[in-house]
């Protein structure tokens, strides 16, 4: 990915979905993106802003959008960021590596797409939104207090208190998505940024 087995100067458009949240060095990729696309092609990117996801994400059930700690996100995305390289917030940022890079006419785009669970789950497609919500996180829910306390290390590894942790952890297990989400109004926007640029 960092040093693609590719020709120079070959596609007319390169795509790199979700990828560059996932990576140390994201600039590198973008740089082998621009390697293999021919003068004049498209550069395409889609990735996510994780901090703008979570403070996107209403539970009416749960108040979410009064109750969920945004500063322990933040908190815990920057830690992530500084210990890895990998950012989660990388979608909003890619437009200014583009221009960095040189690629000309850069813009971006918002996802719009708003998913909801409104009971009851009636259809097949509430189901499935609901089972892809759990998946994406909301359903994480440790079952022993061994999990419980890996949880807890975890967080406090990323910088968060012990107190700011508990209280996170029995905010969520009290929310408890897995088990009850099927019964509560969720309304979220994933917030990816679509980023694109052509390569001069």
């Amino acid at each position: 990915m960092h040093h693609a087995p590719l020709r120079d100067a070959h596609f007319d458009v390169t795509i790199a979905h979700l990828v560059l949240m996932h990576v140390a060095d994201p600039e590198q990729v973008l740089r082998e993106m621009i390697r293999v696309t021919r003068p004049g092609g498209l550069l395409i990117t889609c990735d996510a802003n994780r901090n703008g996801h979570n403070a996107l994400l209403h539970i009416e059930e749960s108040d979410e959008q009064e109750n969920v700690d945004l500063e322990l996100i933040q908190s815990v995305n920057r830690s992530i960021r500084e210990d890895s390289g990998v950012d989660y917030n990388i979608g909003m940022k890619t437009p200014v590596l583009m221009n960095r890079l040189g690629l000309k006419n850069v813009q971006a785009r918002l996802s719009d797409l708003v998913v909801m669970i409104l009971p009851p789950l009636d259809t097949p497609e509430k189901e499935q939104v609901f089972r892809a919500m759990c998946s994406e996180g909301l359903g994480y829910q440790p079952t022993d207090e061994a999990e419980i306390d890996r949880w807890r290390e975890k967080l406090i590894e990323h910088g968060i208190s012990r107190e700011k942790a508990d209280r996170e952890i029995k905010r969520q297990l009290g929310r408890d998505f897995l088990h009850k989400g099927m019964n509560y109004h969720t309304v979220s926007a994933s917030a990816f940024t679509f980023s694109f640029g052509t390569v001069d």
